[in-house]
């Protein structure tokens, strides 16, 4: 685990506020980018680092500006339809469902080219393939329709110049408590797809497993997700949202109970746990992030709120992590209080979520008030 690699990942974490600035309409998230081709610290040194960096600056800021947009549009789309939770996860799932196909293409070209000739040619072929992708994200993009709702606000001149300064004056305690509810989840996840990786080789263990599982764990997700979501929409997102913030706490330490047994079964088993733990607060955030703010603050709103949780979770557990270790010795050694460091920050959000209300059933066009009835 090399002392930059978490510096690497917060680049990405803390340009996503300035995506949300920018970023207006559905169309404008065509601007988003989808991955690039970087080379290797043998080929150009040192600016391959640089390079590296750089992308993760523009992942970021596309990443920040396309969570905001999307949740607000997709979440109006389904402002009638009493299954408004289902709908909105679906933003969540294209991630889950991306990042399975990415590590489906990494372990495929992995097996056909084997180790050698894939760190020196099939990589680019791997990361080029995203650009299909993103060819047919623009065409569908490009497309869209705004919502009912914003246009209404159109019609009646009721947009803001300044969204995203206006909402952090008028609605800047309903942001930070959204984003300290949301935090242990991004908290939970970077430490598993950061940490995790250098642990495993100071263990001499390969990092296959812990591919295998998160493969496994996206897969299955989709399910597990739907699910949820449903639950959601029949019985609150309160309840549904506070267990999503527990769970990664109490799978905290057997997490890396398992991964210290050199097992790979058990290493795979300990990751799709932990990966499952996230996902369902991640597809949730999507609807409820949306129900709380009125459409004026909405997409400035979302944007912001997801992006300072996951600056606080994402962004700094990595951070945390690190600087524990270095305090205990060594990750061998310092690896309980991170796992401790995971708790803390579960129960942070679990504390949080009870302060937020309960938005089953409210109208999108006034969230303060209830429905008196819904389309399916």
């Amino acid at each position: 685990m090399t002392q930059n690699e978490p510096s690497k990942f917060e680049m990405a974490v803390k340009t996503r506020d300035r995506g949300y600035f920018v970023y207006g309409s559905p169309r404008g998230l065509v601007l988003g980018p989808k991955n690039s081709s970087k080379d290797d610290h043998i080929t150009i040194g040192v600016m391959g680092s640089v390079l590296l960096v750089v992308f993760r600056f523009f992942h970021g800021f596309g990443f920040g500006g396309e969570w905001g947009g999307a949740s607000t549009w997709i979440t109006e789309q389904a402002s009638r339809s009493k299954w408004r939770a289902f709908w909105g996860n679906w933003v969540g799932q294209g991630t889950i469902i991306g990042a399975v196909f990415a590590a489906g293409v990494f372990v495929s070209f992995l097996g056909l080219m084997g180790k050698a000739r894939f760190l020196a040619e099939g990589w680019r072929t791997a990361f080029l393939l995203g650009a299909v992708a993103l060819a047919g994200a623009a065409v569908m993009r490009y497309r869209f329709s705004e919502t009912e709702i914003f246009e209404s606000l159109v019609q009646r001149k009721e947009t803001l110049r300044m969204p995203a300064v206006m909402v952090m004056r008028d609605q800047w305690r309903l942001v930070l408590l959204l984003s300290v509810a949301t935090m242990s989840t991004p908290a939970a996840f970077f430490v598993l797809t950061t940490f995790a990786t250098g642990y495993l080789a100071l263990l001499r263990v390969s990092s296959a497993p812990l591919i295998m599982g998160l493969i496994v764990a996206g897969v299955v997700s989709i399910f597990e997700v739907v699910g949820f979501m449903v639950v959601a929409d029949r019985k609150g997102r309160k309840m549904v949202m506070a267990a999503g913030s527990l769970a990664p706490g109490v799978l905290a330490f057997p997490f890396f109970m398992l991964l210290n047994t050199s097992v790979p079964s058990l290493i795979a088993t300990a990751v799709i746990l932990m990966l499952l733990s996230t996902t369902v607060n991640t597809a949730l955030a999507t609807t409820w992030f949306a129900e709380q703010f009125p459409p004026i603050y909405r997409f400035s709103g979302v944007g912001l709120s997801h992006t300072i949780g996951i600056f606080l979770g994402g962004g700094l557990a990595p951070l945390f992590a690190a600087s524990l270790v270095a305090a205990a010795g060594g990750a061998l050694q310092g690896w309980p209080y991170v796992s401790l460091m995971i708790v803390v920050y579960c129960a942070l959000s679990f504390v949080a979520v009870l302060f937020c209300r309960e938005t089953k059933g409210v109208s999108m066009e006034h969230p303060w008030t209830r429905r008196s009835g819904a389309d399916g």
